[in-house]
């Protein structure tokens, strides 16, 4: 018997994903790459680096699933889906009881709430401002000149405890600005940045039924002081799966297995 093979692809704005599953929904290979300005050249890259980690043709795949806010763009996608619902599956993977999924992206942040079964029952989003989302916390990291990967931690040596009160970036970053002027610590004005984050975050999660198991998803959930500012400012157990930035395109390889009987002919 022929083996299975999908294919998730997750085109965000800042990022984009892919993830190989075979039939036993074990994740083969996966990549991330900047989105950057050519789409279609990060569409590819993903793609044909997971073929080759798993050393497979695109013919010997079953079915592709693209999702995110450039998943019209995957020509070699035989379906596309909404990234709330490739959030909800990648995250039900790794933890089936979670019942609030927080997704914190480059440009936009999706809080969804589930229902006992594990089926959508409301969302809410910010995308009309970068406030509250990975952009922000680049222009900051730049401001302050700390590389983005070591940011969360050095927001968490702080030990006074500043406001930034801008929802809006370029008056956040004023804020910031006169910090420095003031000479207010780093780590202060780092640690006081991520809980300006994690206010813009919180304030949709309240929108909906907050519940007591609760998983982040998207690239901001590595950032360490994120994670945490969020679990003090929820008192909830929090769910961290193993790369939170392939959630996405998880979640669409998981569908493309679901989609893939209804298609059992289609071969790309």
């Amino acid at each position: 018997m022929m083996n299975m093979y999908y294919i998730g692809v997750d085109v965000g704005s800042i990022a984009t994903k892919a993830v190989l599953l075979d039939e036993e929904d074990k994740i083969i290979s996966y990549h991330i790459v900047k989105t950057g300005a050519n789409i279609q050249k990060a569409i590819n890259s993903v793609r044909d680096f997971i073929l080759k980690e798993g050393k497979l043709s695109i013919n010997e795949i079953s079915f592709i699933v693209a999702t995110g806010y450039g998943r019209k763009k995957v020509e070699y996608a035989q379906k596309t889906i909404t990234e709330i619902t490739a959030q909800v599956y990648g995250a039900l993977y790794y933890f089936p009881k979670t019942r609030l999924i927080i997704d914190i992206g480059g440009q936009d942040t999706k809080v969804t709430e589930l229902t006992e079964n594990g089926e959508v029952n409301d969302f809410v989003m910010n995308d009309k401002c970068a406030a509250g989302t990975g952009r922000f916390l680049e222009v900051m990291a730049h401001i302050l000149d700390i590389p983005i990967n070591t940011f969360g931690e050095k927001a968490l040596i702080s030990g006074k405890d500043l406001k930034i009160s801008s929802t809006c970036t370029v008056f956040a970053e004023s804020e910031v600005i006169s910090l420095i002027s003031r000479q207010e610590r780093i780590e202060d004005i780092a640690f006081a940045i991520h809980s300006s984050v994690v206010d813009r975050i919180i304030s949709l999660v309240n929108k909906v039924k907050i519940k007591d198991e609760v998983t982040l998803t998207g690239g901001v959930s590595n950032n360490i002081a994120i994670r945490e500012i969020i679990k003090r400012s929820l008192d909830k157990k929090i769910n961290l799966p193993y790369n939170p930035q392939i959630i996405g395109a998880l979640g669409a390889a998981l569908l493309a297995k679901k989609y893939s009987p209804l298609y059992e002919n289609v071969r790309i």
